[in-house]
């Protein structure tokens, strides 16, 4: 059997944080865009990932614990400019 490696991309982390607060993954999509506007990460990537973390027994909120916007400034200010 092969051994399994989990990827850890640039946008994993910020990714993370917005599941756990509860968000949606095409509001996640949303978010990461405006961030990295040349992203090529879609809400079926997010999915996926939210779908590991779930597996890997994550909490995930159940109802958004922030809105879209605030998680616009929260990962605004997570990000810099590199």
């Amino acid at each position: 059997m092969a051994k399994t490696r989990k990827k850890d991309a640039y946008w994993h982390r910020i990714t993370r944080q917005m599941i756990e607060y509860g968000l949606k993954p095409a509001q996640i999509g949303k978010v990461l865009k405006e961030v990295f506007p040349d992203t090529e990460v879609n809400g079926r990537h997010i999915g996926a990932y939210k779908r590991r973390l779930t597996t890997e027994g994550v909490e995930i909120a159940v109802r958004p614990a922030i809105s879209l916007n605030e998680a616009m400034d929260i990962v605004h200010g997570l990000v810099n400019e590199e």
